[in-house]
Parts: C-alpha cells; sequence; structure tokens
C-alpha cells in the first residue's frame, strides 16, 4: 500500500465526537440520509464502512454510499449532495480545496495521527548499497522524480515491460 497524507472528511462524525449529537439526531430524526461517497481504495472503503455502522447502530441514522468518479463525489460533497468523504488527500484536490476555502466543506481528524508523506519510496539499499549485505547501490544518484528514465533498468517490471 502507497503510504499517503491522510484527513477525514469526517463532518458528521466530527459532530458526534465534539459533542454534538444533536446535529445527527436533528439530520437524522428528520428522516434524512446521510450520503458517504463511495471511495474505492481499500483503507477508504474500511474508514467508510466504520462511519456508516457508527451512525447506523449508534445514532439509529439511514445511511447510503454514492458511487462515483473521485471529482464527482468531490463536487456532490462540496454541494451537500454527499454529506462525509471519509478519507481524503489533504491539497490533492482543486475541488475539495475550493469547498473548505468557500466553507462548505471542513475537513476534520486525522485517520494517521502526525500524517505521513506522498510520494514513491525506494529501499535505501537501492540508492546507497549495503556493503554488510553485499549489496551495491544500483540507483546511486536518484534523488528525484526526474532522475528515474536514469534508473528505468532498475525498476523493470515482469508484468508490465
Amino acid at each position: 500500500m502507497k503510504l499517503r497524507q491522510f484527513r477525514a472528511a469526517f463532518l458528521t462524525a466530527a459532530l458526534l465526537a465534539t459533542g454534538s449529537a444533536h446535529a445527527a439526531d436533528n439530520w437524522c430524526g428528520a428522516g434524512k440520509t446521510v450520503h458517504f461517497a463511495g471511495i474505492t481504495w481499500e483503507s477508504g472503503a474500511f474508514a467508510t464502512e466504520v462511519l456508516r455502522q457508527i451512525l447506523e447502530k449508534g445514532y439509529g441514522c439511514k445511511t447510503d454510499v454514492v458511487p462515483g468518479s473521485t471529482a464527482a463525489t468531490e463536487t456532490a460533497l462540496a454541494h451537500n449532495d454527499v454529506q462525509v468523504w471519509a478519507e481524503q488527500w489533504t491539497g490533492r484536490s482543486e475541488i475539495t480545496a475550493k469547498a473548505v476555502a468557500s466553507g462548505s466543506v471542513k475537513l476534520v481528524g486525522d485517520t494517521l495521527p502526525g500524517g505521513t508523506k506522498e510520494g514513491w519510496f525506494v529501499p535505501d539499499y537501492v540508492v546507497k548499497g549495503d556493503p554488510a549485505r553485499g549489496i551495491k547501490p544500483s540507483a546511486p544518484g536518484l534523488v528525484a522524480v526526474t532522475d528515474l528514465p536514469k534508473y528505468k533498468d532498475v525498476f523493470v517490471d515482469d508484468e508490465e515491460p
């Protein structure tokens, strides 16, 4: 799994966690369904299901998952057609950034406290070698994505040559 910078757009869950359970009661009590963005990657799908179970079993809310492309569900979130996007990369989407700036979306909580970094990672021994194990560096000058063409033979994929 790739390392990602996770941010949760848990507006509904955040209201519950901050003692404003009445907000969920008002929404759910009015018979409204809480719509979740259908996230297609495993960690996002898992976070979505956990939040759905909390709202359904803990608060008696009706929920559903709205499938769609990332751009479509982000736009739906910005227009309140989707109320919860359970996992989002901070700063990766202009749609979400504009919605946050306008106040129509609020990013709340860290799925991974302290966050992480998004990027491409290689083991140190690829760049520095490992003399103790007799491994010579195979990409000694690799420091940026722009260096990758120089080392294309190091990263050959037998399944997708």
